[in-house]
């Protein structure tokens, strides 16, 4: 058994060979039904969250257009892939907000109607800011988060030995 996992309209948990993956096949991690479970309560959020009315919270904020709601799950599905899910929040100015933190950085993802804008800060290494069109927006945000957020392996030095 493979661990590519295939998704498609007329098979749901079927496993595809190895040599050649279609491009709805996405790797499946070792924490997958966590990560499936945490996942599907952001998407709920986002649907939760998606107001019609102005003036949702009481000062004044936009609505949260039909695109927007429909931005933010796309990325949701594009993050699945490669990065742990977010904590999601709608904005005042009709946008929503994915956010990341831990001990080794943070990371923030704002998605309009139409356009984004990204940043990651590690705590040891370079920012990385990207902002652009919805539609342009590429999978290397989640690789992002991920590099950027996620604890780094601490090499060991107990098994060096020295040759006097």
């Amino acid at each position: 058994m493979s661990l590519w996992e295939t998704y498609s309209p007329f098979q749901f948990n079927g496993y595809a060979p190895a040599p050649v993956q279609p491009a709805w096949t996405v790797r499946v991690s070792q924490c997958f039904p966590q990560r499936f479970a945490e996942f599907a309560a952001a998407r709920e959020a986002v649907e939760g969250m998606a107001f019609a009315e102005e003036n949702w919270d009481g000062y004044g904020a936009s609505a949260i257009s039909f695109q927007t709601k429909a931005n933010a799950k796309v990325a949701l599905i594009q993050l699945e892939q490669c990065a742990p899910a977010p904590q999601v929040s709608a904005n005042s100015n009709g946008t929503f907000s994915f956010e990341w933190e831990t001990d080794q950085g943070a990371a923030h993802l704002e998605i309009g109607r139409t356009k984004y804008s990204f940043y990651v800060k590690p705590l040891a290494g370079a920012p990385y800011f990207a902002q652009g069109h919805v539609n342009q927006m590429d999978g290397t945000i989640g690789l992002r988060v991920e590099e950027g957020i996620s604890p780094k392996a601490i090499p060991s030095f107990s098994n060096i030995e020295l040759n006097p």
